[in-house]
């Protein structure tokens, strides 16, 4: 049985392999955290706006009922049943 111990050599090509792998594993993950936090701040900024849309939305439909009151439109088909 194989035991870790002094003696113990690591291949070169181990290390060879396995540090730019590494550096590689960590350059990868930067780039992945960065495009998140890109992507975070954009749904905020759509969320800004989709509560801005919303609020006039609102707005237009008072709008909306009050012009119908001032005509005396009622009813759903507009000619007041």
């Amino acid at each position: 049985m194989n035991k870790i111990d002094g003696k113990t050599s690591i291949p070169v090509f181990v290390i060879g392999a396995a540090v730019p792998s590494f550096v590689g594993f960590v350059v990868w993950l930067s780039s992945i955290s960065f495009s998140a936090t890109g992507a975070e701040t954009k749904v905020k900024e759509l969320e800004k706006k989709q509560e801005a849309m919303g609020a006039l939305l609102v707005e237009i439909k008072e709008d909306l009922t009050l012009i119908k009151y001032k005509l005396e439109i009622g009813g759903k088909d507009g000619k007041g049943n």
